[in-house]
């Protein structure tokens, strides 16, 4: 199994659609505890407002993920897909990734790995939202540069009969930037994931075995800057550089890990 999936991974490595740029995964990121009295005065606002967001991804998922895809999503993206939009208002990343399992086994996978990252169990947790605040640290082990964030952030998970539906918004207020302590920026984050039936007439559904799930992927994030002004500064851009890509890196690490999951839940099952 893990030979055919670093043969496909290489088979996998082609050029990106014209206007399009694949990016990397070199970002790590871990949670760390919040300082003391960082903005808890705001917060009950930011989550009612995080709410409002999330009910609105959830009722524009299908476009934002499908009809705004920039590539079929019948087609297995090697890597995650960046556009941005004029004057880098706002990025948008986008994936599509097919599994060799069921819908439900497969947003199963991904409820649970979503947990495993919070350190936290599943059948601790009850209902579909999770509201959570958090500190976080991302880290690009390539360039050897380092960040803090504070980060409030609501999920809505919507199972139905045909597919399930993730749903995320996230307010994220950088604190360090290349150790030195940043103001005046945050980041406002909407994602929506699709879980559902692969279409089985693609050329990758045909290549699986078994049944096939796809499992697609929008993920935005919008720099609000204090200054207009600020949005010319190198620092500020850099840092919007630096958030953009762990987009990307959080999908790609996401995705091996529930294909991990899954095989490991096949492994025990044939026992």
């Amino acid at each position: 199994m893990q030979l055919v999936k670093s043969l496909k991974r290489l088979l996998y490595k082609q050029p990106p659609p014209s206007g399009m740029a694949y990016l990397e995964g070199t970002m790590r990121t871990r949670r760390i505890e919040v300082p003391i009295g960082c903005i808890k005065q705001m917060a009950a606002l930011i989550f009612e407002q995080l709410s409002a967001g999330v009910e609105h991804s959830y009722r524009e998922v299908e476009f934002m993920v499908e009809l705004n895809s920039p590539v079929s999503i019948n087609v297995m993206t090697p890597k995650p897909l960046l556009r941005e939009m004029t004057g880098g208002s706002c990025f948008e990343v986008f994936d599509h990734h097919l599994l060799s399992c069921g819908v439900r086994t497969s947003a199963d996978a991904w409820w649970q790995h979503w947990h495993n990252y919070r350190a936290r169990r599943v059948q601790d947790t009850e209902g579909d939202v999770v509201a959570e605040c958090f500190g976080m640290e991302f880290s690009d082990v390539k360039a050897d540069t380092t960040a803090t964030f504070y980060v409030q952030q609501i999920l809505r998970r919507h199972i139905e009969d045909h597919r399930t539906v993730i749903v995320w918004n996230a307010y994220i207020e950088p604190f360090t930037f290349e150790n030195e302590r940043v103001f005046g920026v945050y980041f406002l984050e909407q994602s929506h994931v699709i879980i559902r039936p692969g279409d089985r007439l693609s050329v990758d559904c045909e290549n699986a075995e078994g049944m096939c799930t796809r499992m697609s992927t929008c993920e935005m994030s919008t720099p609000h800057f204090r200054s207009p002004n600020m949005k010319e500064d190198p620092r500020m851009a850099a840092l919007t550089n630096f958030v953009v890509s762990s987009l990307s890196s959080n999908i790609m690490i996401r995705n091996e890990e529930i294909e991990d999951l899954l095989l490991d839940r096949s492994l025990l099952q044939r026992h």
